[in-house]
C-alpha cells in the first residue's frame, strides 16, 4: 500500500513539474522581460485568445496561440490557462484537469521557461455538473454507537471507496450517454490530522477516487491544509503538490468558473475567512480578460461566504472582505457554490447573486450513511446547464440508490408542534394533526400550491424553522455522537408545515423553486 502511494505521488509530481513543448509548432522566440513563454494548441494549431496567468499577471494568446509572461519566480508557483469555451484540457491521474504547469523555482532567473498547453475540442454548451463536498477520507475506524464496540462501518475510506464511488460512477455513466459531464469538488477531500495518524492523505484520496469517469476540478478545504503549519503558504504545500493552484478559472460552455481559496490559515484548523488581496487582484484581471459574451459566473469556495437566518433577505456575511469581492461580481449573474458546513442552504445575496451551501458526501462524518446533522441527505448535487442558463439543481441521495426524490415526508404522529424543540421530549403537547415536508434546498421565495381531495386550499401551509425528526431521532438514539463532536449537534432547517382542514383528506403539495422552472409534487395523507 505504501509503495503504491509513493508511486502515485511520484507520477503526479512528475506531471506537475515536467515542461511540455509541442512538436510540430515553430520555435518560440524570447521577448524582452518575459521569463515564461509557450503555446496553447489544439490538433497541432495554436488557439487564439486563451487566457494565461501565473496567478498575478494575466495575458491572452496571440493569433498563433503564443503567450509570454513576465513572471517573478519569487512569488509565482504555476503558469495556468483558463480553458476556453468549446475545449477541454488534458487529463492526469485519470480525472484531474491538466490546466497548469509548475514553474521550476530553481531555474536561473535570466532563463526563459517554456510550457505548452494542449486542448481537445468539446461540444459543451449544454452539460451537467456534478458537485461533491467534504469526503474527509481519513482511514478512521468508526464505532457505532460510540464506545459500544459494535463497528458497523469499519473505516470511512472503505465506505467512500465501496459505497459512494460506485454510486457516483454509476450516476455519471447514465448521464454521459446523452450529455457531457464535469465535476467540481468543494474541498475537504482529506483530513490533515489523519495524514500522519493513519498515513491517509492526498495520495490515498486520489487512489480511492481513481475511477471517476469525468474531469473533476478541486477546491482547497480547511482540512486540506496541513494543521502543523501556522503559515498559510506552507500549510497549502501538500495540496499544491497534487492539485496545483489554489485559485484559478476555467470555462465550460457559456459559464465562467472561478475557484477561490477563502481561508487564511493559522495552523491547528484555525483560519480567517478572507480572500487574499492577490487573489482579488488576479480576479479583477481575469474578469477583464473574459469573453464579453459570457455573463454567467460560478464562484467556488470551500467556506460559505454568506448565510441566512431563515428569511430570503435576512443574511449575514461569513467573509471578512465581502465588499471587495462582490463589487467585482456585480455585473454578472453569479452562482456561488460552497461546502464545509455539512448541511445545505440557499441564500440570496442580491438580485444577481445566489449562494448554495452543499451537503457533505460523508453526512455525519460517516457515522450514519445517508444523512447530515440537520437531516439533509448525504448527497452530491446535479446542476444542468443549457447555454448560460441554470436549468435545474437536484440533490442526488447516493446512499439511497442515487434517489432523485427531492423531499422527505413526515405524516405519522405529526402535529403542528412537531420539531419545535431539539429533543422530541421537549416538543409542546397537543397541536393539530399535520404533515411536515422537508424539500431539499427550499428557500423563502419558493411558491406552494396545496389541495385537499383535489380542491385548492389557502393559508393552511407555511415554511417553518424546525428540527428534522429523522436527524433528531438519530441523536436521541446515540447514533450521532454530538457530545463528542459538538459540530454534529442539532440544527434547525426549513420545513413546510401543512395542517389540513380535513385530517382524512388526500393532501397534494406542489412546491416551485426560486429558479422558477422546477416543480416538486408531494401527494400524501395523515397516517394514524
Amino acid at each position: 500500500m505504501k509503495n503504491r502511494k509513493i508511486l502515485l505521488f511520484l507520477a503526479a509530481a512528475a506531471l506537475l513539474a515536467a515542461p511540455v513543448r509541442s512538436a510540430g509548432l515553430p520555435p518560440l522566440p524570447d521577448k524582452p522581460g518575459a521569463t515564461v513563454k509557450g503555446y496553447v494548441e489544439c490538433e497541432g494549431r495554436g488557439v487564439e485568445g486563451v487566457v494565461v496567468s501565473d496567478g498575478f499577471n494575466v495575458v491572452k494568446t496571440d493569433a498563433e496561440g503564443r503567450y509570454w509572461l513576465k513572471t517573478k519566480l519569487s512569488r509565482s508557483e504555476f503558469v495556468m490557462i483558463s480553458t476556453p469555451r468549446g475545449y477541454d484540457p488534458e487529463v492526469y491521474s485519470g480525472f484531474l484537469p491538466k490546466f497548469f504547469h509548475a514553474l521550476d523555482k530553481t531555474a536561473d532567473k535570466k532563463s526563459v521557461q517554456q510550457f505548452d498547453f494542449h486542448l481537445t475540442r468539446a461540444a459543451n454548451d449544454d452539460y451537467t455538473l456534478l458537485v461533491v463536498a467534504d469526503e474527509h477520507v481519513s482511514g478512521r475506524v468508526i464505532d457505532i454507537p460510540p464506545g459500544s464496540g459494535n463497528v458497523i462501518a469499519p473505516v470511512d475510506s472503505i465506505q467512500f471507496r465501496d459505497d459512494f464511488m460506485p454510486r457516483l460512477v454509476e450516476y455519471a455513466d447514465s448521464l454521459m450517454r446523452r450529455t457531457p459531464v464535469y465535476g467540481l469538488n468543494l474541498g475537504d477531500m482529506t483530513h490533515s490530522e489523519y495524514w500522519f495518524r493513519n498515513n491517509t492523505g492526498m495520495a490515498e484520496y486520489l487512489r480511492l477516487a481513481k475511477d471517476t469517469p469525468f474531469l473533476m476540478y478541486h477546491v482547497i478545504g480547511n482540512h486540506d491544509h496541513c494543521h502543523k503549519y501556522e503559515n498559510d503558504y506552507e500549510a497549502e504545500a501538500e495540496y499544491r503538490k497534487y492539485f496545483g493552484p489554489t485559485y484559478y478559472s476555467f470555462n465550460i460552455g457559456k459559464v465562467h468558473y472561478v475557484v477561490l481559496d477563502d481561508m487564511l490559515y493559522h495552523g491547528r484548523n484555525k483560519y480567517d475567512r478572507i480572500i487574499a488581496p492577490e487573489q482579488l487582484a488576479w480576479l479583477y484581471k481575469d474578469l477583464r480578460a473574459l469573453d464579453p459574451e459570457i455573463r454567467q459566473l460560478v464562484v467556488a469556495c470551500h467556506v460559505p461566504l454568506v448565510a441566512n437566518n431563515g428569511a430570503w433577505d435576512d443574511i449575514w456575511y461569513n467573509l471578512k472582505n465581502k465588499d471587495e469581492l462582490f463589487v467585482l461580481l456585480q455585473d454578472y449573474d453569479v452562482t456561488i457554490m460552497t461546502g464545509d458546513w455539512h448541511t445545505e442552504g440557499t441564500t440570496r445575496v442580491s438580485d444577481r447573486i445566489v449562494e448554495y451551501v452543499h451537503p457533505a458526501v460523508t453526512g455525519n462524518w460517516w457515522y450514519r450513511q445517508g444523512i447530515c446533522c440537520n437531516g439533509y441527505p448525504a448527497a452530491f448535487t446535479e446542476y444542468v446547464f443549457r447555454g448560460d442558463r441554470l436549468e435545474s439543481r437536484s440533490l442526488i441521495d447516493w446512499a439511497n440508490g442515487n434517489s432523485k426524490q427531492q423531499y422527505r415526508v413526515y405524516n405519522k404522529g405529526v402535529t403542528s408542534n412537531t420539531g419545535i424543540a431539539s429533543s422530541s421530549a421537549l416538543d409542546p403537547a397537543g397541536g393539530a394533526p399535520s404533515v411536515l415536508v422537508f424539500f431539499w434546498g427550499v428557500a423563502p421565495n419558493w411558491t406552494f400550491v396545496c389541495r385537499e381531495n383535489g380542491e385548492l386550499t389557502y393559508g393552511r401551509g407555511q415554511l417553518v424553522q424546525r428540527y428534522d425528526p429523522l436527524a433528531r431521532s438519530l441523536v436521541e438514539e446515540g447514533i450521532i455522537p454530538y457530545e463528542r463532536y459538538t459540530w454534529l449537534k442539532q440544527k434547525p432547517v426549513r420545513l413546510y408545515l401543512y395542517t389540513p382542514k380535513d385530517p382524512g383528506a388526500e393532501i397534494e403539495i406542489v412546491g416551485t423553486d426560486h429558479i422558477r422552472n422546477r416543480d416538486f409534487r408531494v401527494v400524501t395523507r395523515i397516517e394514524r
